[in-house]
């Protein structure tokens, strides 16, 4: 999950421009839109818009990690076919996730497999 940078406040008011990246328990990490540099903050300590953002969006993150993990599921199952088809389909929704890159790799993985070398290497 990497959504657009948007301004996350503490609530002593400082403030970040960041894109959120993870939901995580009750943390968050954030990727700091300056430098580059992720950080992990403890929700509870963000205003209460920012909590409410979080919370909508933690959802979204929930679901495409199990979206993720169903595709590895469906590859330690021995379903090649099912599984590089979700990880496309992985991909193709969640180009800009951390777990993008992941996806990609499993899914030549899956290709492979089966002897579909120049499947693989797309």
């Amino acid at each position: 999950m990497c959504l657009d940078a948007r301004t996350f406040t503490a609530k002593n008011g400082k403030s970040l421009e960041a894109k959120l990246v993870l939901v995580q328990g009750n943390y968050v990490k954030l990727l700091n839109e300056e430098d580059g540099q992720a950080i992990w903050v403890n929700i509870p300590l963000l205003t209460d818009h920012d909590q409410n953002f979080i919370k909508k969006q933690g959802g979204q993150a929930r679901t495409m990690k199990a979206q993720y993990e169903n595709a590895l599921a469906l590859l330690r199952d021995g379903q090649h076919d099912a599984a590089a088809e979700a990880f496309a389909d992985f991909v193709a929704a969640h180009p800009r996730s951390d777990l993008a890159d992941n996806a990609m790799y499993w899914k030549g993985e899956a290709y492979y497999d089966q002897g579909h070398y120049s499947d693989a290497l797309a």
